[in-house]
């Protein structure tokens, strides 16, 4: 017993400098790693969607059909190895950037963060289809229905309603993506008149009791 003991010591103490080192090479960046803290598991939404670290996304997590997932529920299915591999790679990523494009890019990151929260705001007082009727009301964001509407011989023209009613889930999800990569772009007096109109809609649009 006490050679297998000393055995199962010896191997342990032998790999434990590989494990350290692994970990040491392992990239990382203190601003994700915050970014991470602060707002949990839908930096990985971000990531996701944006398009600059799309593909390192898929890369570090598989190329599964995420974008119909909503971008709250979307990093649920994600394993512990793969969310520490997006975040190491992005980190990469980040590293082969300069200065300015680093902060463009997390400057980008943060306004995805804080568009989807407010966002998933108004999912919660309301619903998923009413809130994708107001996008469709909304001009910034329409054109993300054309071709679902194109694809069942409908225009620009129908009810709200009608089309957040013919919309599948997953459809639902990847019109959201496109609305959340729109907003991280918009400076802050577009995002304000967005959210002033989008609110504007939501209000005219709920049952009056």
């Amino acid at each position: 017993m006490r050679d297998y003991l000393g055995i199962f010591i010896s191997v342990l103490l032998l790999s434990l400098p590989v494990v350290l080192k692994a970990q040491q090479n392992t990239p990382k960046d203190s601003r994700l790693e915050q970014l991470t803290r602060l707002n949990g598991w839908v930096i990985y939404s971000a990531i996701f969607s944006l398009p600059q670290t799309h593909h390192i996304f898929l890369d570090a997590a598989g190329d599964e059909a995420w974008q119909t997932y909503q971008p709250g529920d979307m990093p649920l299915h994600l394993s512990d190895e793969q969310k520490a591999n997006i975040l190491s790679k992005s980190a990469l990523y980040l590293k082969g950037l300069t200065e300015y494009q680093q902060h463009q890019y997390l400057g980008q990151l943060v306004d995805w963060i804080i568009s989807e929260r407010q966002l998933q705001i108004y999912k919660q007082l309301t619903s998923v289809e009413q809130t994708l009727a107001v996008y469709y009301q909304i001009h910034e964001t329409r054109s993300f229905f054309k071709p679902y509407l194109q694809s069942r011989g409908l225009d620009l023209n129908t009810d709200p309603k009608m089309v957040a009613a013919t919309l599948s889930s997953a459809e639902g999800s990847e019109i959201t993506y496109q609305i959340l990569n729109r907003l991280a772009l918009m400076n802050q007096k577009e995002k304000l008149t967005f959210f002033r109109n989008f609110y504007d809609h939501l209000i005219k649009d709920l049952p009056k009791w």
